[in-house]
């Protein structure tokens, strides 16, 4: 897949100019239909899903109001990159930033995957203070500079960015799907295991049949090598030894 972009259309802007910082609160979310909570916890590192979430019948002190379609930004531990794009209604914490395009020069489905680029990131962390839980703020990421495409390259950017994006959630719900299949599987082939002293009659150490001697190899009884053990389990030998074999060497 290749972008082919042709940067001589974009336009050099500030990220505060095509991007605000939305700071509504919120207290009576019952409300309005308000039932999720999302805490920094709740961000993944370089996920743009919000998979996990609190409830608010559990309690929060949380007041920030988020929207479907903004992107949100985690300004404490920048390093961590936590930036996600809200799919539904929620309030957030105060250490998330809530991003909101101006539709006029950038593209709400754009602006997850700017929020993710390294410039960004790197500005972010450039402007951060403090030792043990270092923070960024509004205004400094604001000042945050780089070229934007026109409103029509940016749709056809997002969507690919997408595209590739819903592939990774299918393979990864694949994954996920194949695990939990293997599990019972595994746990019902478990069932044909045995424990060495219950089908060995008589265990000896002893040397290996001569290989010169070709009479000692191609027979009936299994013949495993130390490389064939592998932690606590036996696999089928890939050679096999007569009795005369087993005789000489034992």
């Amino acid at each position: 897949m290749s972008l082919d972009l042709d940067r001589s259309t974009w336009t050099h802007v500030r990220f505060g100019d095509v991007v605000k910082n939305r700071n509504e609160t919120v207290r009576d979310t019952e409300s309005l239909g308000i039932d999720r909570v999302i805490a920094m916890e709740h961000l993944d590192p370089g996920e743009l899903k919000i998979n996990s979430w609190g409830d608010t019948a559990d309690g929060t002190t949380f007041t920030r109001r988020v929207r479907p379609g903004q992107t949100l930004f985690g300004k404490r531990r920048a390093y961590q990159r936590k930036a996600a794009f809200a799919e539904f209604g929620a309030i957030c914490s105060g250490d998330i930033l809530v991003f909101e395009a101006d539709p006029t020069h950038l593209l709400p489905t754009f602006l997850p995957f700017l929020v993710q680029s390294e410039g960004f990131y790197n500005h972010a962390l450039g402007t951060s203070a403090g030792s043990l839980s270092p923070r960024t703020n509004w205004k400094d990421l604001a000042k945050y500079e780089f070229d934007l495409p026109p409103l029509a390259e940016q749709e056809r950017i997002a969507g690919l960015l997408w595209s590739v994006e819903h592939s990774i959630r299918s393979q990864r719900k694949l994954v996920s799907t194949a695990e939990a299949v293997a599990g019972p599987l595994m746990s019902a082939t478990a069932s044909d295991e045995v424990v060495v002293a219950d089908v060995v009659r008589l265990a000896r150490s002893g040397g290996t049949p001569s290989r010169s001697n070709r009479g000692f190899f191609g027979g009936e009884i299994p013949w495993l090598k130390s490389g064939e053990v592998v932690g606590d389990a036996i696999g089928e030998a890939s050679e096999a030894i007569p009795e005369a074999a087993l005789s000489a060497c034992c």
